[in-house]
């Protein structure tokens, strides 16, 4: 039997899967896509999280492609 309690959730936010942020010691990051077509590493601030998808609350805005592993 699975349970599933939510204890938090938010609107209108930027979610990526977890697989996108990349922790190095303690600063998180993700890859991605420039206008050119080229990629480059944005640190990002991380919100609330689940097992799949963890909140942006800084250093990306809606609509930027992140890149997946």
């Amino acid at each position: 039997m699975n349970v599933r309690v939510d204890t938090a959730s938010r609107d209108d936010v930027i979610v990526v899967p977890n697989r996108a942020i990349k922790t190095v010691q303690r600063n998180k990051t993700v890859e991605v896509q420039t206008a050119d077509g080229k990629t480059e590493t944005r640190p990002v601030q991380v919100g609330l999280a689940n097992d799949s998808q963890t909140e942006i609350v800084g250093g990306l805005v809606a609509g930027e492609r992140v890149i997946l592993p």
